[in-house]
């Protein structure tokens, strides 16, 4: 299995036990940590540890960001202050801390404590971290392993979720049908039944299941995230909304919760809310191309054409070579009658995508507007070879 699913299992378990508000400069810490600006990170961290002082996420969070810049000493300080406000969480961190150091004596001890907790790291993800690579040709570590650490439980999930992100979705589905088929199951199996429906386009299903794993652990609100991507495909936006905002109160603010918010107000033609949730998620990820692309549309949607073509600007140029983004570009210049400008970016669609019917027929509406009938009459019946039918009308109207 590979390392980064192992550890998304892991944190998925961890984290559906462990749900817990946030602040904003906690996220901007993780943001950053995305990001790759540990600098800014550790500022972030530092003052949330000053807000949020007994919040034990805050200070491994704190230790993390020290053992990404390899300050063990630090890291291991953060750690134990994790510890002493909750027993358990920092103890893989610890561990890892202590192994890079070579104390293998220690990092046994620690990984020990660890591997006898309820929201201990799976088997495999511990094996193949990378900071256990000065011990793990030991003695004492082979001799560690000989024992089963893991209950039957907590082997089924790792097995569920290795089918589930393998792609083998009927497996993973399959199994925990068996396995809940009659029973009165756990939370986290709900969702991760749940969120196989959700892969597999079954959004009711999914709502169902969201919706149970919820009753079993009402202020979750990544359940609360999750549920809400299955209403939004149901169309049911209003519902969406509202558990979004309570899914951003509960967390403290997690940015992904106010970019799916976004889509919510936006397929509910609130613009202006939609692109308030936008704006500020960017300010989290601005390189965010996804993110640029929705405020791009939601400007255009609302009328602000200004702001649409600075995010179309930036999308040009990270890629230049996105055939879309001239001809919505162009689209923006045509609102202001701005013909000539539009021609060069159409210009450039077809250059890049010559099949591209829309542009053709976009390209003659420019020039037609310009006095260039000739090139607009060529350019309808470019569309009209490659299928774009409402040529068709322009071409009679004009090119008799």
């Amino acid at each position: 299995m590979h390392k980064h699913l192992l550890l998304f299992i892991a944190l998925f378990c961890f984290f559906g036990a462990n749900a817990q508000r946030f602040n904003e400069h906690y996220y901007r810490a993780q943001a950053a940590i995305d990001n790759g600006n540990l600098s800014n990170a550790l500022a972030y961290i530092d003052s949330s540890t000053l807000s949020i002082q007994r919040n034990p996420m805050v200070w491994l969070k704190k230790g993390e960001i020290y053992f990404r810049l390899n300050s063990y000493d630090k890291a291991i300080e953060c750690f134990y202050t994790a510890e002493s406000y909750r027993k358990g969480v920092a103890l893989f961190w610890l561990a890892k801390a202590y192994a890079i150091q070579k104390d293998t004596d220690k990092t046994l001890e620690i990984l020990e404590q660890h591997l006898s907790s309820a929201n201990k790291m799976h088997e495999a993800t511990i094996l193949l971290d990378t900071s256990f690579n000065s011990i793990n040709n030991t003695e004492q570590w082979k001799m560690f392993w000989l024992k089963d650490w893991y209950t039957n439980y907590e082997r089924f999930l790792a097995e569920v979720e290795y089918y589930k992100q393998n792609g083998d979705t009927d497996i993973a589905l399959e199994l925990l049908n068996e396995r809940m088929q009659g029973k009165r199951s756990r939370h986290q199996l709900y969702a991760l039944r749940g969120e196989i429906y959700l892969a597999l386009n079954s959004y009711k299903a999914a709502d169902d299941d969201f919706k149970q794993a919820i009753k079993g652990k009402k202020r979750d609100y990544e359940y609360i995230y999750l549920r809400t991507k299955a209403l939004m495909q149901l169309r049911k936006y209003k519902k969406s909304l509202e558990l979004l905002t309570k899914a951003i109160e509960l967390s403290g603010g997690e940015p992904r919760y106010y970019q799916l918010r976004a889509m919510a107000f936006a397929n509910g033609q609130e613009y202006p809310k939609a692109i308030d949730d936008i704006k500020y998620y960017l300010t989290f990820y601005p390189n965010s191309i996804e993110a640029i692309k929705m405020l791009a549309d939601y400007s255009i949607a609302a009328g602000k054409s200004i702001d649409a073509l600075l995010q179309l600007g930036k999308l040009i140029k990270v890629n230049p070579a996105n055939y879309e983004y001239y001809l919505l570009r162009a689209k923006i210049y045509m609102e202001t009658k701005k013909w000539d400008i539009a021609i060069i970016d159409l210009n450039k669609c077809i250059q890049l995508n010559p099949e591209n019917a829309e542009a053709y027929l976009t390209r003659g509406i420019c020039n037609v507007n310009m006095g260039k009938n000739k090139e607009a009459c060529s350019d309808w019946q470019s569309a009209i070879k490659k299928g774009n039918f409402i040529a068709q009308e322009y071409s009679y109207k004009y090119c008799k």
